[in-house]
């Protein structure tokens, strides 16, 4: 199987780091973010096809054609650095023969099996990767007749389902994907509008987006403790 890796973007919220570096390979916990990805879904993936953009010479100086990794990595690059629509297409001649590939965002660390995905898949164009992360605050519970306060609760889990930013596609997805148009807001609601995408639960699984300097010094103490088993 292959997978595509979105890793174009500017990383603009974790300047000045991402002045020289991609967001996909600032170290954490001692290698690139993005190698932990390839480790992990090298149980399932063959070959990883990624689009870069911003300081996208990097990439391949970085990690090469992926032989180190015991896969096989391609490189696409996009003329313009904007939607996620535009990213995907980058991918498409890469990735136009197979049946059912996978993509995710580059600056996602989850150690989810894919497989449940592509099982998913029957009868959809699409189907997403769904998990409920802790909230990052405390929540406060409240008698609903006086507001009093009942107790506190930190960091729950949040009550609805996000989009982790892992998916599995069938080739019908090209058909709903546009340049300068994010696959979240234009593809995601087109495809579910015409029932043909499915979202697919993940519980007790690691996730975690790295947008800020925060995620990154909790994915640099969370893997640095126990990336291996969290990862096996």
């Amino acid at each position: 199987m292959k997978m595509v890796m979105l890793c174009a973007g500017y990383g603009k919220r974790l300047r000045p780091l991402t002045n020289s570096t991609p967001k996909p390979l600032i170290p954490v916990a001692g290698r690139p973010l993005i190698t932990w990805t390839i480790e992990h879904f090298k149980k399932w993936v063959d070959e990883f096809v990624i689009v870069t953009g911003w300081l996208g010479h990097k990439f391949p100086e970085t990690l090469g054609d992926g032989s180190r990794f015991g896969v096989k990595i391609t490189y696409a690059e996009v003329e313009k650095i904007e939607a996620t629509g535009t990213s995907l297409l980058a991918a498409e001649k890469y990735v136009s023969e197979d049946d059912v590939f996978l993509a995710m965002n580059g600056d996602v660390l989850t150690n989810i099996d894919p497989t449940r995905l592509v099982k998913a898949l029957e009868g959809y164009y699409g189907a997403i990767a769904l998990v409920r992360p802790n909230l990052p605050w405390g929540v406060v519970l409240l008698d609903p007749l006086t507001d009093r306060v009942v107790e506190f609760e930190e960091k729950p889990k949040c009550p609805f389902w996000i989009n982790a930013g892992v998916y599995a596609f069938k080739q019908a997805v090209w058909y709903f994907t546009f340049k300068g148009l994010d696959i979240e807001k234009h593809t995601f609601p087109t495809l579910a509008r015409m029932q043909k995408l499915r979202g697919v639960k993940y519980e007790n699984v690691f996730w975690l987006a790295i947008d800020t300097i925060k995620d990154l010094e909790k994915a640099e103490k969370l893997l640095s403790e126990k990336g291996d088993k969290i990862f096996s």
